[in-house]
């Protein structure tokens, strides 16, 4: 996921699009580019944009994407540490 951000000098207010791109890991072909002004949610512009993904297909996303597992069984995000807690070994093998 691609954050852009810019701003007009004489307006105070900042306008955000956020875009979101689909490749396939193993040909690095890309499937699918959404885009959505404003403040949208990562997990929301996924729902948005009805990716049809198949039972077998693994999905890696960010923490941005944590709601993903009750959507598509198979997908994969990293573990983020407590507060004042770091993460275990297995636990960073894991992220990487």
């Amino acid at each position: 996921v691609i954050l852009i951000k810019w701003t007009r000098k004489k307006k105070i207010r900042k306008d955000t699009q956020k875009a979101q791109i689909v490749i396939d890991y193993s040909t690095t072909k890309i499937l699918s580019v959404n885009f959505s002004g404003g403040r949208t949610h990562d997990f929301k512009l996924f729902k948005q944009s009805n990716l049809p993904l198949s039972e077998h297909t693994c999905v890696l996303a960010d923490k941005g994407y944590q709601d993903i597992k009750k959507i598509h069984v198979n997908s994969l995000h990293p573990i983020k540490r407590r507060k004042n807690f770091s993460l275990k070994n297995s636990q960073r093998a894991y992220n990487h």
